[in-house]
């Protein structure tokens, strides 16, 4: 990491990560509490334990937050660390980040034989 860069954290500490972070791009629901205003942020990398996003609105460090991801659902957290683009959540609950990546929805055919099933038309059954 460039030493010019400055974060500001909740502890002087440095954090030592155990989590194999998954790098992706998921734009995400981030709110402060239930109830209040969410805001679309976009998921630049999510582990078992956090996540990092850019996006985001002006929040403090230590600021508690729920996390919207897709195939996940919402994730209690708080903000571990933030620069003036991003932001780095810690979830108070570890989540499988893989689940993010599954497609959602019903699952495609793979032939047209299949297709023409599911959609309902009669044809002749193997």
């Amino acid at each position: 990491m460039d030493q010019s860069t400055k974060f500001d954290t909740a502890e002087t500490a440095p954090h030592v990560r155990e989590a194999v972070r998954d790098s992706l791009l998921l734009v995400a629901v981030l709110s402060l509490r239930e109830g209040e205003e969410e805001h679309n942020v976009r998921i630049r990398n999510l582990s078992s334990g956090g996540l990092m996003a850019d996006g985001v609105p002006e929040l403090a460090t230590g600021a508690e937050i729920w996390v919207s991801v897709r195939g996940i659902g919402k994730v209690a957290g708080k903000v571990a660390w933030k620069t003036a683009e991003r932001i780095g959540v810690s979830f108070h609950n570890p989540v499988d980040p893989q689940r993010a990546r599954k497609p959602v929805g019903k699952p495609k055919s793979t032939n047209y034989v299949n297709a023409l099933r599911i959609a309902g038309v009669p044809g002749p059954r193997p």
